[in-house]
């Protein structure tokens, strides 16, 4: 394959081995590594929502003061920020549920 169908890799293994380093970095598998949740699947799926719902508390805070955002869009975020939360209550009850 040439450099441009791997976007400038030489070879296969090179752009595997970026690949991994990639899904390493954006999955954060060394943190969960380090806290023994490494193989842990379902408390890293908890942990990325909790970062993620997070986040969608901050702009659903910075959006409250917009006068150009529609009242029924603000709602509409509320809503999805809660529908986040219940799904999240959902994966815990299986987590604790789930066998040591």
């Amino acid at each position: 394959m040439s450099k441009l169908e791997h976007g400038g890799f030489d070879n296969q293994e090179d752009f595997d081995k970026w690949v991994t380093e990639r899904e390493r970095v954006l999955f954060e598998k060394d943190k969960f590594d380090a806290i023994g949740k490494g193989n842990d699947y379902l408390f890293q799926a908890l942990a990325h929502l909790g970062n993620g719902s997070h986040k969608l508390s901050i702009a659903t805070t910075v959006m409250s003061e917009l006068d150009e955002v529609p009242e029924d869009l603000k709602t509409e975020l509320k809503g999805i920020q809660q529908q986040l939360h219940d799904f999240q209550d959902k994966l815990r009850n299986i987590q604790q549920h789930k066998k040591p």
